[in-house]
């Protein structure tokens, strides 16, 4: 199957109309950064004109949610063999979570398995295993070494190359566009 060729065009005849089009392309970027600082105010501004509104509203709920808990806590015949109870405003009830290992209090990971290992409960122990794309790098990064590389041919049989792209940059410079 064929591919065909993408055709490249530009409108940017000369190095002066490239200065002109860079020159644009920074004011719009200048310009966007204008924005959003704007806009950053504009929400913090936003932000603060609710936050003391909604501290309020958060502490009010927090105590009547305490309440109804502690209701829920003393009045368990009204649960019956259900876990909820559906009321005209909303359905309270308690839901039992899904079950995970607890270590004692303090544990870290790392103790945990050197205890599993000390215990010889290795098959507790979870190892990952993936490809070491480090190591393959380097022995692609010696591949014009005097030594035999075994290795990079079989890499090389299985499909396995090194790719490194090419990306197209503008970086504008930081300063006031007249």
């Amino acid at each position: 199957m064929k591919t065909k060729a993408k055709l490249i065009t530009t409108t940017i005849r000369t190095r002066e109309e490239l200065e002109t089009a860079v020159g644009e392309y920074a004011k719009c970027e200048y310009r966007k950064t204008a924005l959003k600082a704007e806009m950053e105010v504009r929400i913090a501004a936003i932000r603060a004109e609710y936050e003391e509104p909604k501290a309020l509203l958060d502490v009010a709920a927090e105590q009547i949610h305490d309440d109804i808990y502690n209701y829920a806590q003393l009045n368990p015949a009204e649960f019956g063999d259900k876990k909820s109870i559906d009321l005209l405003h909303g359905t309270i009830g308690f839901r039992i979570g899904n079950p995970k290992v607890a270590w004692p209090k303090g544990t870290t990971d790392s103790a945990a398995v050197e205890f599993l290992e000390k215990q010889g409960l290795d098959l507790f122990i979870r190892v990952k295993e993936e490809p070491d794309k480090e190591r393959i790098l380097a022995e692609f990064a010696n591949e014009n070494t005097m030594f035999d590389q075994p290795n990079l041919a079989k890499l090389r049989g299985a499909g396995i190359s090194v790719k490194q792209d090419e990306r197209f940059f503008i970086t504008v410079k930081e300063e006031e566009v007249a």
